[in-house]
């Protein structure tokens, strides 16, 4: 998912698991927001 990502963004992920928010953080060169990450 991670390389199919890449080759429509040119924009490497390699955090996990891709939510929605990591990937428009990373779109728009950014983190993203704490409460967007998965708690353990």
């Amino acid at each position: 998912m991670a390389a199919a990502l890449h080759d429509a963004t040119g924009v490497w992920f390699d955090s996990f698991p891709l939510t929605p928010d990591r990937v428009l953080a990373g779109l728009h060169g950014t983190k993203p927001r704490p409460e967007a990450l998965p708690h353990p």
